[in-house]
């Protein structure tokens, strides 16, 4: 251990840059996953190339997936800076995946790196010259082999928190190292990169209180004017940051209803939602110490909710209240620990959801700015140990933590091979999520779609119908799973009326969804029960009066299967309404007439059709019929007779 600390900066950065590359280089072999079709292969802006980018920085995160601008969680989402990384990528290489991840993992190396020397010059900074280079080292190892960073950097999706926290330290890094004189190209260096930082995420904007605390510790006094400035310069920026977010995000659509699934206190009942969000800083803390089980899905309710009579929320109070009681005190005995804590506890903060709804109860991917400082206080610890203590016994539990966490981290990024590996494998760790269980089982229905073996499809459509009713046990009006779900009765075992309840439940919540009611048209117009198909297009026919399909089958059905030919006129009409060229409509609808007598009627229908389809021996028939059934004698010989030229062959 001694000759590990001995080393020359160049190699501690060797070190890093090649373990990073090492440990997260067999990520590049994985596929699109989880949110990347939200930001790369389903939006729009990004698949414009270059062309796009002006679109992503004047519009939400979320326009170039759904094409409108909405407000799915609370302020909405501008992080358009890692879009635009996408957009380049898809002009030079397409939708390539391995590129994509090759970049991430690249990134995420010279993030160590910078790390290291970020931690380097705050140890510096609070006092600690001669050992920050050996010290900065282990805090940035351990940053670098913690599994809990698997999320960001395996996802694609995930660079938005790569590139924000790589620019926050680069900035943090510039502005501490600059007491006086004040030099005014490192301010301007440094607001720049606040500013890149913020276009990557929102969560940027916690540098001030990390430099405000950080300033406050500091070993040497410093200048009042020199922070000032620093302080106005980030504050100038933020303003502008601000000023770019508002008109992006102008006109944001409010959702139609409240979603669970972007709101996890939804349900929460008076009392419920503090105790539960003190009781996952404890999961937070624990993640940090022990890294598994890991999963993508913290969504309700792999957390239930919990109560103040809820031991582990008491636990978690009191790990924090000493955790923050330990900050105060080590203020000026222990700058290092205080100032690492301070950074955990402050970017942890706007993750909770005590100050905006994040959507979630919790990701692990909120950890990977916060870990950074308890990383630094952690290895603060052990290299006290290391002076004070048995130094075998601390080296030999550090190096089995970093083999453990490294080969923890390689294992996990294989699980986000894809959508199918990542979504079947994680379910059985958060088997109480509504969402993990509506993803595996939609992984499952799209492998099954894809099979021709019989007995696989059926083995995949089995699993498929279980995790996803898990999912509407969970959370019973869950759109997506119910959409699902009614495919799936649909596709495996053709149970028309199981899938129209899916869909039927769908659209009493939101009548406009399109796909549960185009779904819904397709199962009921091959309903096999006549009566039940007719009140499954009646209700559809409820919320779309115009639709031709509807009107057009409606007919059909009261017609030719239930005999009630007024109804079948009152909807064949209609059809023809909506689209006079259909020679299908014109053609049952002068039928109906006919079978009402109402020849009179009758006949322009057949005229029109034999118009459309002058070919048609069908139609010259019940032309021919009409005629003779109104005394045109001449005109219905006519009709038959092209009839029967139709039926020879030509010589």
């Amino acid at each position: 251990m001694s000759v590990i600390q001995a080393l020359k900066p160049a190699w501690y950065r060797t070190i890093l840059f090649g373990l990073a590359i090492l440990l997260y280089g067999n990520s590049c072999w994985n596929r699109y996953a989880l949110d990347d079709a939200l930001v790369i292969t389903e939006n729009v802006y990004v698949q414009q190339g270059v062309k796009g980018i002006p679109s992503l920085l004047a519009n939400e995160g979320f326009a170039g997936f759904f094409k409108v601008k909405k407000n799915l969680v609370d302020g909405g989402r501008y992080r358009p800076l890692s879009l635009v990384t996408f957009a380049v990528e898809h002009q030079f290489f397409g939708n390539n995946p391995h590129i994509s991840h090759g970049i991430n993992t690249l990134l995420f190396a010279l993030l160590s790196l910078l790390l290291y020397g970020c931690f380097q010059r705050v140890l510096c900074v609070l006092g600690h010259v001669e050992a920050s280079h050996g010290m900065a080292f282990w805090a940035a190892l351990l940053f670098t082999v913690h599994p809990v960073h698997t999320e960001v950097v395996a996802n694609i999706k995930g660079r938005d928190e790569l590139l924000s926290v790589l620019f926050l330290c680069a900035s943090f890094k510039v502005l501490i190292g600059e007491v006086t004189p004040l030099k005014w190209w490192r301010l301007a260096l440094s607001a720049f990169l606040f500013f890149l930082a913020l276009l990557s995420k929102e969560h940027a904007v916690m540098l001030v209180p990390l430099l405000a605390v950080v300033f406050m510790m500091q070993q040497e006094r410093r200048p009042v004017r020199t922070t000032m400035v620093q302080i106005g310069a980030l504050a100038l920026v933020l303003a502008g940051y601000l000023y770019l977010r508002g008109k992006a995000l102008g006109g944001v659509q409010a959702g139609a209803l409240p979603e669970l699934m972007n709101d996890p206190y939804l349900w929460a009942a008076h009392g419920e939602k503090l105790p539960t969000v003190v009781y996952i800083l404890w999961r937070y803390l624990k993640l940090l110490l022990l890294p598994h089980p890991l999963t993508y899905d913290y969504y309700p309710f792999h957390i239930p909710y919990q109560s103040w009579s809820s031991f582990g929320v008491w636990l978690s109070m009191g790990i924090y209240v000493a955790l923050v009681g330990f900050l105060l005190w080590s203020i000026r005995k222990h700058r290092v620990v205080g100032f690492g804590l301070a950074w955990y506890l402050i970017t942890l903060l706007p993750m909770t959801n005590l100050l905006v709804n994040i959507g979630s109860f919790m990701n692990e991917r909120f950890l990977f700015l916060p870990s950074a400082g308890a990383m630094l206080a952690l290895a603060y610890g052990v290299w006290q140990f290391l002076k004070w203590r048995r130094k075998t016994v601390v080296a030999v539990v550090l190096g089995v933590v970093i083999v453990v966490f490294s080969c923890k981290t390689f294992i996990r990024n294989m699980q986000w091979k894809d959508n199918y590996t990542l979504f079947t494998h994680d379910v059985r760790v958060s088997e109480g999520s509504a969402k993990a269980n509506c993803t595996a089982g939609g992984a499952l229905y799209e492998r099954a779609l894809a099979t021709t073996i019989p007995n696989e499809r059926d083995s995949l459509f089995r699993q498929s119908l279980h995790y996803l009713n898990c999912a509407v046990a969970i959370y019973p009006e869950y759109v997506d799973a119910l959409l699902l779900l009614g495919n799936v009765y649909y596709e495996y075992q053709r149970d028309i009326s199981s899938a129209g309840r899916c869909y039927r439940k769908i659209l009493e919540r939101s009548p406009g969804y399109e796909l549960a009611f185009s779904n819904y048209k397709k199962v009921a117009m091959r309903h096999n029960q006549p009566l039940e198909k007719r009140d499954g297009l009646r209700y559809l026919y409820a919320l779309q009066p115009t639709d031709f399909d509807l009107n057009y089958e409606l007919g059909i059905t009261y017609g030719k299967i239930l005999g009630n030919n007024d109804s079948a006129l009152v909807y064949l009409r209609k059809a023809v309404d909506l689209r006079p060229g259909s020679h299908s409509a014109l053609r049952d609808l002068g039928v109906a007439y006919a079978l009402g007598g109402q020849y009179s009627a009758s006949l322009p229908c057949f005229v029109r059709a034999d118009s459309l389809q002058p070919n048609n021996r069908e139609n010259l028939i019940n032309l021919g019929m009409t005629y003779h059934n109104l005394g045109e004698t001449r005109l219905a010989m006519d009709c038959f007779k092209r009839a029967e030229m139709l039926d020879k062959p030509v010589k």
